[in-house]
């Protein structure tokens, strides 16, 4: 009876080595998945960052003297999807597209802004901006906008429909 014990616990010695090490080569691989230093997580598809440090990414330079400049501080989220990325690989050449993107705007942070937004983002093409919204980067529409400014809430844009879903094929 000793031995049969012995051997099980083995074997199941055995398995839990193996099941760590295999599990630490698939966590080694995926390492470079998460957050890069500038707060992109492609994998996800989400930044979560600062304006300055978005900006600095993604235009170069100082954010110094342009329109961004008094949310440099701000805490940026975007979230979009995967049809986001396609469109950007293909420079939206191959419509249609599913495509959204959030973003997300707290200036409720030391040195910031002291504004909140948030806007929602979906490819239209050449069709027109739904009702209540607004065309933007020649084929894109917002479907959402929303802050509050001195503590004063404020609604830009509400598009009916309002929700993401409704604009896909």
């Amino acid at each position: 009876m000793g031995k049969k014990y012995l051997t099980i616990l083995i074997v199941l010695a055995f398995a839990i080595t193996t099941f760590f090490l295999s599990a630490n080569l698939i966590f080694a691989d995926n390492a470079d998945k998460g957050f890069d230093e500038v707060g992109y997580n492609q994998t996800a598809g989400i930044f979560n960052g600062t304006y300055e440090s978005w900006y600095k990414d993604k235009i170069g330079g100082s954010i110094e003297g342009t329109i961004y400049e008094p949310y440099r501080n701000d805490k940026l989220l975007m979230k979009w999807n995967s049809e986001w990325v396609r469109g950007n690989e293909e420079s939206w050449s191959n419509p249609p597209y599913n495509a959204w993107e959030i973003q997300q705007c707290n200036g409720k942070v030391p040195g910031g802004s002291g504004e909140m937004w948030t806007y929602k983002f979906v490819w239209v093409g050449s069709d027109p901006a739904p009702e209540g919204g607004y065309k933007i980067w020649g084929q894109f529409a917002v479907i959402q906008s929303h802050g509050t400014v001195d503590n004063e809430h404020i609604w830009d844009v509400l598009a009916g429909p309002a929700g993401l879903g409704a604009y896909f094929q």
